[in-house]
């Protein structure tokens, strides 16, 4: 894709960089600057950029309404137990018997977008971390 003008950065990188730059993960902010101008100047590489935009959206209102399941409190505790279950299988593996620690930590994120046509996405994270901490004789 190409709109046959010559380009500080070719349609090919943007093109490969253009998801990434949409979801604000780019770090480069030289990068992030060649972007906007290629996307300035090549209106074929702005249209995949609307595209991509336009997907990115319609892709987060299905999800929002169709991916907000919770896993039932004994689907939860029977992980739990095969976690534990694992976790003392290593250790005995690798350590002998020594204490296992064990942690939980729950992380809830949310947050609302609303895009340039008034759209709004609410965006829901729920994640559940479960670690577990190996004593060794060492120690």
């Amino acid at each position: 894709m190409s709109c046959g003008n010559p380009h500080e950065t070719p349609c090919h990188d943007v093109l490969h960089s253009l998801v990434l730059f949409i979801d604000h993960e780019l770090e480069d902010q030289n990068q992030i600057h060649q972007i906007e101008i290629h996307v300035q100047e090549c209106p074929p590489c702005n249209k995949e950029l609307q595209h991509e935009q336009n997907v990115l959206v319609k892709l987060k209102e299905l999800m929002s309404k169709s991916c907000n399941e919770t896993a039932s409190a004994a689907l939860q505790e029977k992980l739990l137990s095969q976690t534990d279950q694992l976790a003392q299988q290593m250790q005995a593996q690798f350590f002998g018997m020594p204490n296992v620690l064990t942690s939980q930590v729950f992380t809830q994120y949310s947050r609302t977008e609303f895009t340039i046509d008034g759209v709004e996405t609410r965006i829901e994270i729920e994640t559940t971390e479960i670690t577990h901490h190996f004593e060794s004789e060492e120690e």
